[in-house]
C-alpha cells in the first residue's frame, strides 16, 4: 500500500497495487473488505500531524479515474479528506512551516496573517486606522497626530480626520480639558452627582435636599400632614415615624385597624373580634399566649389545667 498528497488540495490518496479491479458487481470476498478495512485504519493513520481525516472515506473506483503520476496500476483508491489542524506555532498543509506571525512583525497593533507560497510562509499586515506600509510603522495624516488629548488623555480616531479623547478619571470634554466637577462625590446621603458644564448637580434620594443632599427634611413640617387620622409625626435623618390611634395602621396611618385581619394568633389560633381594637384568641390545645398569642407551652408537668401536661385549649383577650 502507498499513500500520495495532492498538492493544494487537502486530501490524501491510500492505495494498493496490483492487478485491475474486475468490474462492479461480483461479491467481495470476506478477505478483501477485512483488506479494505485495514486499509481505511491505514489511511487515519497516514494523516499529517495537525490534520484529521473524516470518518469515512470516498471509494474512487479505478476504472475511468484520474490516478496521481507514478502510482502504476491499482486495485483501489480511498480519498480521505482532511482539516488542517496546525497550531499556531506551524502553517501549511501538513502543518510542516514555521508560523511567520509568531514574531508579531506587525506593529502598532496591526493584524498578521500568515500566507503560504509554494514551500515557503510569508506574512502580510493589515494596519488599524492611522498607520500603513507592510510592516504598519508609517503613520498617516490624521487627527491624533498633534495630541489633541488633553490632561493624560488617550485619543482614538473614528475616521483619519475625526477623533475622540478617552479621559482619565477627574477630566472630562471633547480634548480632556475640564475638570469633572462629581469627581470629589460631592452629593452627600446617597444623591447623585450630574455634571452640567464646569459645575455640577445633586439629584437627592428622598429624606434630604440642599445643594449637596446634606439637609434633612423634615417630613413632619409638610403640609398636609404626611400621618393622617390624627396619628402624631416624629422625624428622623432621613425619615419619619408615625403613631397611629388606635383605630388606625400603616406607614402613614390611612388603614382602618381590624384586629383579626391578618390573624394575630400563632400556631392556628382563631381570632374573635371583640371590639373596635379588641380581641380573643382560642389556642390548640398544648399552646397559650407567651409573649404572644399561642404560644407552644414545653417543660411543663401535671395534668387538668393550661399550664400542665393535659393542655386544655387556652383562651386569651388582647386590647391594643
Amino acid at each position: 500500500m502507498g499513500e500520495a498528497f495532492v498538492p493544494g488540495a487537502s486530501f490524501i490518496f491510500l492505495f494498493s497495487q496490483g492487478a485491475a479491479r474486475p468490474g462492479a458487481g461480483r461479491a467481495e470476498p470476506a478477505s478483501s473488505q477485512s483488506s479494505r478495512a485495514a486499509t481505511r485504519g491505514q489511511a487515519r493513520a497516514a494523516c499529517p500531524r495537525g490534520a484529521h481525516a473524516l470518518p469515512k472515506p470516498v471509494l474512487v473506483p479505478d476504472q475511468g479515474t484520474p490516478i496521481p503520476p507514478g502510482l502504476g496500476q491499482i486495485d483501489d483508491i480511498f480519498l480521505y479528506f482532511f482539516s488542517p489542524r496546525c497550531r499556531s506555532t506551524h502553517v501549511g498543509e501538513r502543518c510542516q512551516l514555521p508560523n511567520p506571525c509568531q514574531s508579531s512583525p506587525c506593529k502598532n497593533s496591526g493584524t498578521c496573517t500568515p500566507v503560504v507560497r509554494g514551500g515557503t510562509a510569508d506574512y502580510t499586515c493589515a494596519c488599524r486606522l492611522g498607520y500603513t506600509d507592510e510592516l504598519c510603522l508609517t503613520p498617516r495624516e490624521n487627527a491624533c497626530l498633534n495630541n489633541p488629548c488633553r490632561n493624560g488623555g488617550t485619543c482614538e480616531l473614528l475616521t483619519l480626520s475625526e477623533y475622540k479623547c478617552r479621559c482619565p478619571p477627574g477630566w472630562s470634554g471633547k480634548s480632556c480639558q475640564q475638570a469633572d466637577p462629581c469627581a470629589s462625590n460631592p452629593c452627600a446621603n446617597g444623591g447623585q452627582c450630574v455634571p452640567f458644564e464646569a459645575h455640577y448637580v445633586c439629584r437627592c434620594t428622598a429624606g434630604f435636599h440642599g445643594a449637596n443632599c446634606k439637609q434633612d427634611v423634615n417630613e413632619c413640617n409638610i403640609s398636609p400632614p404626611v400621618c393622617k387620622n390624627g396619628g402624631s409625626c416624629t422625624n428622623e435623618v432621613g425619615t419619619y415615624q408615625c403613631s397611629c390611634k388606635p383605630a388606625y395602621t400603616g406607614q402613614n396611618c390611612e388603614h382602618l385597624y381590624v384586629p383579626c385581619n391578618p390573624s394575630p394568633c400563632q400556631n392556628g389560633g382563631t381570632c374573635r373580634q371583640t371590639g373596635d381594637t379588641t380581641y380573643d384568641c382560642t389556642c390548640l390545645p398544648g399552646r397559650r399566649p407567651l409573649g404572644a398569642p399561642c404560644k407552644e407551652v414545653l417543660g411543663m408537668q401535671g395534668a387538668g389545667d393550661p399550664f400542665c401536661g393535659s393542655f386544655s385549649p387556652w383562651v386569651a383577650s388582647s386590647r391594643t
